[in-house]
């Protein structure tokens, strides 16, 4: 009877020990501050990436002027101080396309870009009219084999963890997929 009372007695402790407040799940609420942290660093990343882009053409369009007129747009402004920025120091050089524009207008449009280097500073960089951007660019043979080359040098190469050799491993591979192979070469 003792035994079956202090079992009794500690089952009790127990439940009443374990018997707690249901606990209500923390909820995590952005703060206003952290929010636009993120946006600011999503749109900082942003930025960084069309700032690269632009710089990398070394273009200005026929978007970037006002219609009709060698005045530059908002958006010609940015790029062309985007420009301006990625080109001190440096040589090469700026192509403005042409458009639909007539010779005059076009004419202008390279005065205004070319002044706009020289007021910054920027000697060094030439203004030209073009009808595209870019080179001639490389023919699809090469370009297919510089994107096999880096994709040999950037896989992961395999490790001999098995104690086989890495010839018999590859002589393996060739015959796997490859099912006109006679078996067992």
């Amino acid at each position: 009877m003792r035994i079956l009372k202090r079992s009794l007695c500690v089952l009790s402790l127990a439940l009443a020990g374990c018997h707690s407040a249901p606990t209500t799940p923390a909820y995590y609420e952005p703060s206003p501050d952290s929010m636009e942290n993120n946006q600011l660093l999503i749109r900082m990343a942003l930025e960084e990436n069309v700032y690269g882009g632009v710089v990398a053409d070394r273009a200005v369009y026929a978007k970037d002027f006002r219609p009709g007129t060698a005045e530059l747009s908002p958006l010609g402004s940015r790029r062309v101080d985007m420009l301006i920025d990625g080109s001190r120091g440096a040589r090469g050089e700026i192509a403005v396309l042409r458009g639909e524009e007539r010779d005059e207008v076009y004419a202008d449009r390279i005065a205004t870009v070319r002044q706009a280097l020289l007021d910054a500073g920027v000697k060094d960089v030439t203004v030209a009219g073009a009808d595209h951007v870019g080179a001639a660019g490389v023919s699809s043979d090469r370009a297919i084999l510089t994107y096999t080359k880096l994709m040999s040098e950037y896989a992961p190469k395999a490790t001999n963890t098995g104690g086989s050799s890495s010839s018999s491993s590859s002589s393996n591979t060739s015959t796997t997929n490859n099912p006109s192979a006679p078996k067992g070469q």
